[in-house]
């Protein structure tokens, strides 16, 4: 069955504000933190049966930032008070000796990062799964295509089954 979408950018009807991220020591440059998303356009769309797909290119006051994709979203899943938010990426979720954690807390994910078993690029992955429970997301999930499809991947909730 064929899904209606639409592809936007943040800057698009002001989809999704940022500002210029602030590091003590570097210029970031045009790298942005977002700050508001504009749900109505979104409601609008996916009460017409449109699916947004949306690129993290964000509209500033003066300038557009680039936004960690994790992060806008994130912030959308956030600003549409959405049940699930799914992170689809190259690896099945959050692994522990080559096998996928198929559930995680808030409290678990401290002290993973903490002794290695988070790491690299999933550390700010799993930072806006986490974020995005403190939102309001139910419930956020970091898998692959093979587990977007069988259902498999890391459960981030508050509380788990």
């Amino acid at each position: 069955m064929p899904i209606d979408a639409v592809g936007l950018s943040g800057v698009d009807g002001g989809l999704v504000s940022a500002d210029k991220m602030t590091h003590e020591s570097v210029d970031m440059g045009y790298t942005g933190e977002v700050t508001a998303v504009r749900v109505d356009l979104l409601v609008d769309m996916l009460d017409q049966g449109v699916t947004p797909v949306i690129a993290p290119i964000c509209l500033g006051e003066d300038s557009n930032f680039n936004v960690n994709a994790d992060h806008v979203a994130g912030a959308v899943a956030a600003a549409l008070e959405a049940e699930k938010l799914v992170f689809v990426s190259n690896v099945e979720g959050v692994l522990k000796d080559g096998a996928v954690i198929p559930q995680l807390t808030p409290n678990q994910v401290g002290e993973m990062i903490a002794d290695g078993t988070i790491f690299g690029g999933m550390i700010p992955k799993v930072k806006t799964a986490l974020e995005s429970l403190i939102e309001g997301v139910a419930q956020a999930v970091i898998t692959n295509l093979k587990g977007l499809s069988s259902g498999g991947g890391t459960v981030f909730a508050e509380k788990l089954d």
